[in-house]
């Protein structure tokens, strides 16, 4: 399965101060939008070495004293979605946001939409030195989450937080939860892609 974006925080010598925010808005039966935003204070930035247009491929940064910023938006088929998660080399952050999320098609009309925290949290060297040092570690980490949405024309069900008018799904992943032995569950969603009235007119 696809490493998701948890996988590029994991990668990152965190220091409490990584934030990202990951929107996949399927707007019909065919087209998807890749909506991706992060932030980091300057110190983390610097420890990546490279340089701004190339931490934020294709996408819109700001770097200042304080903080580096990267916004990205993409829209493309759900074929080429998932097609491209297959074969991005994963070597920055945003394409790591892009490899975000494992979809699979039920229907024509319908996806599955995974986000598999339990796998990813495994992790490598680096999570294991996080958790060796889990007292300082949790208040670093403390504040600052991962944020990933779901948009459809309809939400059928998901593990995460539902909007009152079932277009949206949401799962806030705070960062100290990558420090607990129990890893988060799993965030998945079912959607249908085709917005009907009365099951008749679609």
């Amino acid at each position: 399965m696809r490493r998701l974006l948890l996988a590029a925080a994991l990668a990152l010598p965190l220091a409490g101060c990584f934030d990202a925010d990951v929107t996949l808005d399927f707007k019909d039966a065919e087209t998807v939008d890749t909506v991706m935003s992060f932030s980091m204070t300057r110190q983390l930035f610097d420890m990546g070495g490279k340089p701004p247009a190339e931490a934020c491929a294709d996408g819109r940064h700001e770097l200042t004293t304080d903080r580096f910023t990267c916004h990205t938006e993409k829209t493309m088929t759900v074929d080429e979605f998932i097609a491209e998660a297959e074969t991005r080399a994963a070597e920055s952050p945003v394409d790591r946001m892009r490899e975000a999320a494992l979809v699979e098609r039920l229907a024509d009309d319908r996806l599955r939409v995974t986000l598999d925290f339990a796998e990813m949290a495994q992790g490598g060297g680096d999570l294991q030195e996080m958790r060796a040092m889990a007292g300082m570690m949790r208040a670093a980490l403390a504040g600052h989450s991962l944020v990933f949405r779901i948009r459809a024309p309809q939400i059928d069900e998901t593990t995460g937080t539902l909007s009152e008018d079932g277009t949206e799904a949401e799962y806030i992943l705070p960062l100290t939860a990558i420090l607990d032995a129990t890893p988060p569950a799993s965030f998945v969603t079912t959607v249908t892609l085709k917005s009907c009235t009365l099951w008749i007119f679609c």
